[in-house]
């Protein structure tokens, strides 16, 4: 009994996860969360196929074996495109391309399972799929291991692909908030950073247990556990972590196009030194830096101009993010309240400075700590 729950638990999760998306979705809460579903009903049939292997169910092994194939193959795949809907504004629909490997390998374990003899079916699984050994197989059984070898070796590449890509197109995203906002914590950015985070530990153990293989745990309840709560546990946070985001480049694109409709209404606006130096007097006299969650348009209200404009002299005339600009103005006003305030903890100092946490204080301080007197002088 406990070895069919330990070997059930990782495909529970997926279905309770995805009931709690559908509902999600009928509300209409999240737009990306039909990625994130498909992504998680094709992990259920991943972990169906688990299911079945471990009970050793050889009857619905030809049927569960076949989808597992698709379902392992597939669920990289769709985990890009459900970020690649987070943080890329023009998509492509190239990236389907993806899924052709899992659809060309279920194909073919299918066909051969449909031409295999029962015994020739039996034997096949008592070599590879529980022995992992080619020996003895021949005809069709030796063909059908040969496609479950190559199928692994594919696994193997899409997870790495999809772990670069990941993090690329993330960390452009976050390169593009960081030209509008200060703060972006603000926005539960931290939920998309701990998706990113949770796809490095799921795409290590995936590679680990792709590896070892699944033979090594159909034996051993203790063994089979180790796999089955890690990723149950996993599963569950990459759910929760998806269903608790609340910002997307649909967000950013809005006000990217607000900007260009503010820049493009055709009133007449001041030079861009001009411009420049009110932000300046804003930050030297104002201190307007240190107002958490601090936004480009606040500064474009106080300065009195539009969005666009602050965006195209702190990004192009200062050379840097908006980001960069205000936390570098923190950075060396809570040094500068050290050196006069003997003894002040660092929590004063950080709420003191503009910033919402500790975390993102000592964040910001390990980057710009250096430049703290250049940055005074901007």
């Amino acid at each position: 009994m406990l070895k069919g729950l330990l070997a059930n638990l990782p495909m529970l999760t997926c279905l309770v996860m995805s009931a709690i998306m559908a509902l999600e979705l009928r509300c209409g809460r999240l737009r990306e969360l039909p990625s994130l579903l498909r992504f998680m009903l094709v992990s259920a049939m991943l972990y169906a196929g688990h299911y079945v292997f471990f009970l050793r169910a050889e009857a619905w092994l030809p049927l569960t074996d076949t989808l597992y194939v698709f379902a392992n193959l597939a669920v990289y795949p769709l985990y890009l495109i459900y970020v690649t809907r987070l943080s890329v504004a023009h998509r492509s629909h190239g990236i389907y391309w993806l899924l052709a490997p899992a659809a060309v390998g279920a194909l073919a374990v299918g066909v051969l399972y449909a031409f295999m003899p029962k015994a020739e079916t039996h034997v096949f699984f008592d070599t590879y799929l529980y022995g992992n050994s080619l020996d003895g197989l021949q005809g069709a059984a030796l063909w059908q291991a040969c496609v479950h070898v190559a199928c692994k070796v594919v696994f193997a590449l899409i997870v790495v692909y999809v772990l670069v890509t990941a993090m690329r197109r993330l960390r452009e995203y976050d390169k593009a908030l960081e030209q509008y906002f200060a703060d972006t914590e603000h926005m539960a950015m931290r939920s998309v950073r701990n998706v990113l985070v949770l796809v490095v530990v799921i795409s290590c153990v995936s590679l680990v247990f792709n590896v070892v293989g699944r033979h090594s745990f159909a034996d051993s309840t203790a063994a089979l556990a180790i796999p089955s709560l890690l990723f149950t546990g996993l599963l569950f946070a990459f759910g929760y972590v998806g269903l608790h985001r609340t910002y997307s480049i649909v967000d950013l694109e809005k006000l990217r196009g607000e900007m260009r409709a503010e820049s493009s209404n055709g009133a007449s606006t001041p030079g861009g030194d001009a411009i420049c130096q009110r932000i300046l007097a804003l930050f030297d006299e104002q201190k307007v830096f240190l107002r958490p969650n601090l936004k480009i348009d606040d500064v474009a209200a106080m300065a009195y101009t539009n969005r666009t404009y602050v965006y195209q002299v702190v990004n192009k005339q200062m050379g840097m993010s908006f980001a960069e600009l205000v936390n570098r103005r923190r950075i060396a006003y809570a040094m500068q309240l050290m050196k006069d305030t003997p003894g002040i903890s660092m929590t004063e100092v950080a709420t003191a400075s503009g910033y919402n946490s500790l975390s993102t204080f000592y964040r910001n301080y390990r980057l710009y700590d250096k430049d703290a007197d250049h940055a005074a002088a901007l």
